[in-house]
């Protein structure tokens, strides 16, 4: 896909353009697919949903909440208000065309709500972290919204409950090393493996590395993941992660927090 300038407006095509079968529009936010024109929404596939105790229309439970969360402590907001160009390329070839954020404060700080982190979510994100280096984004995804939850719910009227979101995966990626190779091959599926955060990494400040548990080093988590997993590693959330499945190049890991009641909401998110 290559984005494309033009007076009309920028759109987004394939590299064969104009024999080309997708074209996004970003000046009038239309895709058009084999030549049918419809309506894109930037941030959700969910419609936006009026609630009477809050003055956005919002597309989640989740967000409603954390508009309630907001209002309670007299924290001001804009919600959807700005779209950023995120030039999707081959590294992040799952990145939209823009990124609209769900949330900008008023000292330019990014919340964004994300119950599940799938690749083209990952890939927004850093993207975005590379392009605007000057704002600060947090996410809220199912670990974060459960610690708020946990603090707000029986203070605030109309709090909204939700079913929590599936089982998150990461990659471990970094495994043909060569001295790292005999303790990948002597992995077993469902074996237990350990996150180790390494911040003096000098490619990566959100470096995670993986170890077996005679604390041989195995790889570490794909940066995508890394980028949204590092901050909440270092917030002191513990988590168990499992082998199960051996990819090539790769290996795919169920995670799961282990001590999050343990944790305060307000050493991470303190304008929360």
């Amino acid at each position: 896909m290559i984005l494309r300038v033009g007076k009309k407006g920028d759109i987004v095509t394939c590299s064969n353009y104009p024999n080309c079968n997708y074209i996004y529009s970003r000046k009038n936010n239309i895709i058009k697919e084999n030549n049918e024109e419809k309506i894109e929404h930037y941030s959700s596939k969910f419609k936006k949903e009026k609630r009477e105790d809050i003055e956005e229309n919002v597309r989640s439970a989740w967000e409603s909440n954390i508009i309630r969360v907001f209002d309670y402590l007299k924290i001001n907001y804009k919600y959807e208000s700005e779209a950023f160009r995120l030039f999707p390329n081959a590294k992040y070839r799952f990145a939209s065309p823009s990124y609209l954020p769900d949330f900008i404060l008023d000292d330019g700080t990014i919340i964004e709500v994300k119950g599940h982190l799938n690749y083209r979510s990952l890939h927004n994100l850093k993207r975005f972290k590379e392009l605007y280096p000057k704002f600060t984004i947090k996410v809220i995804d199912n670990d974060i919204y459960h610690l708020i939850e946990k603090k707000y719910k029986n203070l605030i009227k109309n709090w909204e409950y939700s079913e929590p979101t599936k089982l998150e995966y990461i990659d471990v990626v970094g495994i043909n090393i060569k001295e790292r190779i005999p303790f990948v091959n002597k992995l077993n599926i469902k074996d237990e493996l350990i996150l180790k955060r390494e911040i003096s990494n000098k490619y990566d400040s959100n470096a995670i590395k993986v170890i077996d548990l005679n604390h041989n080093q195995i790889g570490y988590v794909d940066s995508f993941y890394a980028c949204y997993l590092a901050p909440k590693l270092d917030l002191g959330i513990k988590y168990k992660i499992n082998l199960i499945e051996k990819k090539e190049g790769a290996l795919k890991c169920s995670i799961k927090p282990i001590n999050l009641d343990d944790i305060d909401i307000t050493d991470f998110y303190k304008l929360l």
